[in-house]
This record gives C-alpha cells, structure tokens and sequence, in this order.
C-alpha cells in the first residue's frame, strides 16, 4: 500500500492496494485454508492489524502530501498582501479564457494614485492596510468570471472574459468611483483614495497576453498624465 499511495497518488493508489490486498487474502486463504484461521485467531489477527494500519497510515500520509502541495501550488499563485491572485495566476487565467475562445477579452491596469505619500507619511503598515482594502474593493465590485489580481506595489489588474472595450471601460468606471468612495481607517488615519485606469481590448484568438497589458499599462499613463482619477480606453 505504501509504495501503491506514493507511486499512483491517493485515489489510484488505494484503488490497486485493496485489489492486491483482496488477492493476497484469497492466496492466504487458498493455501493455509479457513482452518488455519479459526485455530490461530491471534496470528490472523496481528496480520489483519499490520495490513490495515499500513493502509491507513500510507491513505493518509498520501492526503497530506497532496493537502500540503495544493496549498503551495496556491500559495505560489497568490499574492501574500491581498489575497489576489498574483501575475502567475493571470498569466494561467489567460491562457485558460484563450484556450475556450471567451472572445471578446478586455484588461485593466489600474494603479492608485499618490500612493507613495501614503507610505512616505504614514508608513508601510498604513500602505499594506490600503492595499488590501483595494483588493477587497475588487474582488467585491468584479464578477465571478473576471480575475483580479495584484501585479505588485499599488498596481493591479482585471482580465475580463467576454467583455468588449465599450463594457470594459464602464466598468473600469465603477471601480474607480467604487475606489474614490472609500474612507480607509488604519491607526486613527482615515484616507481618501483615487486611481487611474487604463483599458485594452482583444475581439479574437491570437492575441497574447502581454501586448495587451503594454496597451493597457500606455493607456494608464495617458490617465496618470491627464490629471489622474479617470478612465483612458
């Protein structure tokens, strides 16, 4: 059982070891016969206890290694501050949405505005609680199919499937007013946020995911060098 849990993984593994522990059992019983075991009650048992021990013990020592490798697989993919999903993960999410053809796909890349004053007056702590309270904000303000994520310091994205640029861009909207309507509170401070986004679309297969965040990291600026706190699309 052991070497059946390691080499073919929890589900195949005690698949095979209770077949081949059924068929050791029929072996036993075709050559010492149910005799053997009706007058030797102790040694039938000692052996029925090691057998089901080491299955129990390979079964689940082979759930928490696949328990602990899921949890690193998930860790790897996420971003530690916000909870988001990091680039690994957009990068995956893109090439899934591509792979089943949800054209129209549009992304944002939306970056706080001023954050740097925000970590220069009021510290790290107070910039790590604006952040998460911005990754809250967009996880609570997107749908189910889109992908928030956080590409690193006060900049994140949004892959959007089956959304052209005309609904990209009002949603874009929505978050920047969802955005400037919080009042993040952090050690008696509260702070008054805004952002700039910038939107690019693609309406079908071929285009790569890169180009796309260039595009829409072009359109940022524009907002950033327009004033900041709007939408460029």
């Amino acid at each position: 059982p052991l070497t059946a849990h390691l080499l073919l993984g929890r589900r195949l593994g005690g698949l095979s070891s209770g077949l081949y522990l059924a068929i050791a059992a029929g072996l036993f019983l075709w050559r010492f016969g149910v005799d053997s075991v009706v007058e030797a009650p102790g040694a039938t048992a000692n052996i029925a206890a090691v057998t089901v021990w080491t299955y129990l013990f390979s079964y689940f020592y082979e759930a928490s290694r696949e328990s602990a490798e899921r949890q690193l697989s998930q860790q790897a993919l996420t971003d530690s501050l916000t909870g988001l999903p990091n680039r690994a993960q957009l990068e995956q999410s893109f090439r899934r949405l591509a792979n089943a053809g949800a054209y129209p796909v549009s992304v944002l890349m939306l970056d706080l505005d001023h954050f740097k004053c925000i970590n220069d007056d009021y510290g790290h702590a107070t910039g790590d609680a604006v952040l998460r309270e911005v990754g809250r904000t967009l996880s609570e303000h997107t749908r189910s199919q889109d992908v928030a994520c956080r590409l690193g310091g006060e900049e994140f994205c949004v892959l959007l499937a089956h959304t052209d640029n005309g609904a990209a861009r009002q949603l874009a909207e929505r978050l920047r007013e969802a955005i400037e309507a919080l009042r993040c509170r952090h050690n008696d401070c509260v702070l008054y946020l805004t952002a700039s986004i910038g939107v690019a679309s693609s309406t079908g297969p071929g285009e790569q995911l890169d180009p796309m965040l260039h595009i829409a990291d072009e359109k940022l600026y524009q907002a950033k060098s327009s004033g900041r706190n709007r939408v460029v699309g």
